[in-house]
């Protein structure tokens, strides 16, 4: 399924109107593939996100939507793409939920802190709580730039992952060296070590909220309150 969905917020980005498409996994074209390159290339350095998006396709998993905002005419210009797959990972405790992740998420450069981030969040998470009826959606991720994003949109961290993000540092040390990433806006662009990255949640309910929360999953402002 191909669907075109509302533009975003933020009118004008780059070279025009920013509008967003959500695309099944029997209707995405080698085309679109092709267009997806360039964005996953900047997305780090030796990025394959591009490689993982294919062998994720590859996969066919039983719930998979990509999300791609696009921006000017003709062959446009993709500024951005997010796609919500099912996919197990062993670092989670699902708490019963389904396996439902956000992945292969990233915003051109040229595109970043102009509601493009945002607006793909949004959808995803409108597609996985008002369509699909799901409580829980999970995300990893290693990017200091989109997991501060993730937090102002209220997903919820697994605070183990935070204390075990990097060997050198003890936990009490990785948790106020994650507080300090995700407010200045100097380490935006900063990648943590390779790994499992930081887990994160969003949650559709309050119940599923407090469930998180006692499993050990903390909203961004708990961890600025952390002295």
């Amino acid at each position: 399924m191909i669907e075109a969905m509302d533009a975003c917020r933020d009118a004008d980005v780059v070279n025009g109107p920013v509008e967003l498409t959500r695309v099944g996994l029997d209707q995405i074209s080698e085309t679109l593939l092709q267009d997806l390159k360039p964005l996953y290339a900047q997305a780090f350095r030796d990025s394959r996100m591009h490689q993982r998006l294919v062998e994720d396709m590859a996969d066919a998993p039983e719930i998979f939507q990509l999300f791609v905002a696009r921006v000017g005419h003709g062959r446009r210009e993709v500024l951005g793409a997010r796609v919500i797959e099912s996919k197990i990972h062993s670092e989670f405790d699902y708490r019963g939920h389904p396996p439902v992740h956000g992945k292969r998420f990233c915003v051109s450069p040229t595109a970043r802190g102009q509601g493009v981030g945002k607006s793909l969040i949004e959808a995803g998470k409108n597609y996985c709580f008002g369509e699909m009826r799901l409580e829980a959606l999970f995300g990893e991720s290693n990017e200091i730039g989109a997991l501060a994003l993730h937090g102002r949109e209220g997903a919820l961290y697994s605070l183990a992952s935070i204390e075990e993000c990097s060997r050198r540092n003890g936990p009490d040390e990785n948790v106020a060296f994650f507080r300090k990433f995700i407010e200045d806006r100097a380490f935006k662009r900063y990648r943590l070590p390779a790994g499992g990255g930081i887990r994160f949640v969003y949650c559709n309910n309050a119940q599923t909220t407090a469930s998180f929360m006692a499993a050990g999953y903390a909203p961004r402002s708990h961890l600025s309150r952390t002295p």
